[in-house]
């Protein structure tokens, strides 16, 4: 057996598992268009957008969805990634109902500490934006035929540096929820 397409594969698939979680960021004025509805937090600081590229998928089809965080003060902020914590977003900050209602996480549950490289310092006017998809085999029942409605909601807690920065954001925001279709 030769390992090479193996080696191939696994290293195309590791690649793009990278890509999908790259962070981007941008002035305000160059957003993207599918960043459209933003809820603001308490403190009028940070809004926070969540979003997909497109509203139907097929059955097989892994189900990506867009958090983008912008900072809407006059000074830097130093803020958690969109999904900066990967865990706790798929364990708590994401909520799917689909056509049999709930969907919980079903994966690993993790005891870890966050590392500084979840944090970024976001320019005053500036908006960050990653993606992250959304594994079937952690949330059973996803990608059946139906109409699903998924949410996020955004915190950014306690950097690990001590002390912790003097700009740092602390809150958090309740994204508007999702619609899409599965057939």
């Amino acid at each position: 057996m030769n390992p090479r397409p193996l080696v191939l594969t696994l290293l195309v698939l590791a690649a793009s598992g990278l890509l999908a979680g790259e962070t981007k960021m941008f002035p305000e004025a160059s957003a993207p268009r599918i960043f459209s509805e933003w809820r603001d937090s308490s403190d009028g600081k940070i809004s926070v957008c969540f979003t997909t590229n497109k509203t139907t998928f097929g059955a097989k089809e892994t189900i990506v969805v867009h958090c983008a965080v912008k900072n809407t003060s006059d000074k830097p902020l130093t803020v958690l990634r969109p999904f900066g914590d990967e865990f706790y977003a798929y364990a708590a900050g994401i909520m799917i109902l689909g056509p049999d209602g709930s969907i919980p996480y079903r994966g690993a549950m993790k005891d870890y500490v966050l590392g500084t490289s979840s944090f970024l310092v976001l320019p005053a006017h500036s908006v960050m934006d990653e993606s992250l998809d959304l594994p079937a085999g952690i949330f059973p029942g996803l990608g059946q035929a139906g109409l699903y409605t998924i949410g996020y909601q955004f915190v950014s807690g306690s950097d690990p540096r001590q002390p912790a920065p003097e700009n740092l954001w602390q809150g958090q925001i309740k994204t508007a929820p999702l619609t899409i279709l599965v057939q």
